[in-house]
């Protein structure tokens, strides 16, 4: 062997043994098998070169300096000509041949076959981008999404999948494959696939920190074009980030990223979340709004985000600091668009119908996020007659009600169904406020009466005075 290698050939020449301790640089699992092609070789046996073992074989063989300054043809430039000609004009080659350098990352590097291998794949991906799809078996159907990522001329299930590798090999493809100018959506469809390795339920605590280290690595590499990643694929890499107790630097870049994103979502997806974390994904959205607004963006928004209230409402555990939070953020999302309080008001109104234990004290402190002004004329009806509320907001509800009939009275405009309804339960409130006002008055005079007085009058009898 030491014919073939110079650093062998130096080692004899001042030992009788080779110190096997130099050779601690290789990890074992890869030296043993690679050792073994390299002693074929030494005996002028071409060894068996594939994919798996060829990143191993050339690393040893220029770690062990078989060169061609030592002897012709040696190992080194055999394998360096083999991985150049044979691995890297193949997509399924190279991409096997780089996950074994992960082991041999320094070396490999050294020799230039991760460059080698990162430029094929991207070269590849970016002439046919088909080859960034999963493989599926043949008897099965691809899904619209991965129908959306592949072309009919070249998908092939036998095509090796860059989601297969470690992840600090996938970093360096994402990487690569960003600079070569591949779509931002192709990207993201094979980040959210990757991130579905982090996604998988473990009570292993290894696993989990596994998975977290995935996530917060992908959320990281997502292209800054919006959509690169659909959001609901976000929302499901955020669930996942929150149970994993990913950093707040990735919870937040997610919740952001999905709050530029609201329109492709639907209430299903949202009620996968609780309410803070939707709240500050709001509190996102609002922040965007005030730089750029989209209209039919922000109706969508408005009345998804109403649903979601209406929808959380029911929930018994929801606490009421909670609620009233997340409603705030409606409110001021609402204001800035000038947005009726129509979607809030029913969110409520649920809200306090499923806590009834609520006390008249904390219903107020519910009822703060309402307006009554923003309020329609239907809404104000109901909420007239609406015994869940505290009576405070009805008769504030009742006053602005009886404002806007004055106001249409003086203008000589005709009333509509909803306010002559207003205005007969106005009407009937003042008469039974003077009802009340009598009554007052009556127990008034009655304790004028000195409670001498009464008492005789109780017992029948008279002063003289009285007699007279």
């Amino acid at each position: 062997m030491s014919s073939r290698s110079a650093t062998l050939s130096k080692l004899l020449q001042t030992n009788n043994y080779i110190d096997l301790s130099i050779f601690t640089d290789i990890p074992a699992t890869v030296a043993v098998e690679a050792f073994k092609l390299v002693a074929i070789f030494s005996y002028n046996v071409p060894p068996p070169l594939t994919s798996d073992n060829i990143i191993p074989v050339a690393c040893l063989a220029a770690f062990l300096s078989m060169t061609e300054d030592h002897s012709p043809n040696n190992l080194l430039k055999l394998s360096l000509s083999f991985f150049s000609s044979q691995i890297l004009p193949n997509w399924n080659s190279t991409v096997k041949a780089f996950k074994c350098t992960e082991l041999l990352i320094s070396h490999a590097q050294q020799l230039g076959l991760i460059e080698a291998c990162l430029n094929s794949i991207s070269g590849k991906a970016f002439a046919d981008p088909s080859l960034l799809n999963p493989p599926f078996p043949v008897d099965s159907k691809p899904s619209a999404c991965r129908r959306l990522f592949s072309s009919s001329s070249s998908s092939s299930s036998s095509n090796e999948d860059i989601t297969s590798l470690s992840l600090p090999l996938f970093e360096l493809a994402i990487a690569c494959l960003s600079l070569s100018g591949i779509s931002p959506d192709h990207i993201g469809h094979c980040l959210f696939r990757y991130a579905n390795k982090g996604c998988q339920e473990t009570s292993s605590i290894y696993e989990r920190s596994k998975n977290k280290k995935i996530i917060e690595s992908v959320v990281g590499l997502i292209p800054n074009k919006r959509g690169s990643v659909h959001a609901s694929n976000l929302l499901q890499i955020l669930r996942a980030a929150i149970d994993l107790h990913a950093n707040k630097a990735c919870i937040h870049g997610l919740e952001s990223m999905i709050a530029m994103q609201l329109t492709e979502v639907s209430i299903e997806d949202l009620l996968t979340h609780d309410i803070e974390c939707m709240k500050r994904i709001l509190s996102y959205f609002i922040a965007s709004c005030e730089t750029e607004s989209n209209a039919k963006e922000a109706e969508f928004v408005i009345e998804i985000m109403e649903e979601y209230a209406g929808e959380m409402a029911r929930e018994g555990s929801l606490g009421k600091d909670e609620f009233v939070g997340f409603m705030d953020r409606m409110r001021v999302l609402l204001d800035h668009l000038g947005r009726c309080y129509d979607g809030v008001y029913r969110a409520v109104d649920i809200y306090l119908d499923a806590h009834g234990d609520l006390t008249e004290r904390e219903r107020e402190e519910v009822c703060r996020v309402l307006s009554c002004r923003r309020m329609s004329e239907e809404a104000c009806v109901h909420a007239a007659q609406n015994e869940r509320l505290p009576m405070r907001f009805v008769a504030q509800v009742l006053f602005i009600g009886q404002m806007r009939i004055r106001e249409v009275l003086i203008n000589g405009d005709e009333l509509s169904s909803s306010e002559k309804e207003r205005k007969k339960k106005v009407m009937i409130m003042e008469e039974e406020e003077e009802e009340m006002k009598m009554e007052m008055e009556k127990v008034k005079k009655k304790r004028k009466k000195g409670v001498w007085k009464e008492m005789k009058e109780l017992f029948g009898c008279k002063s003289g005075c009285d007699k007279e």
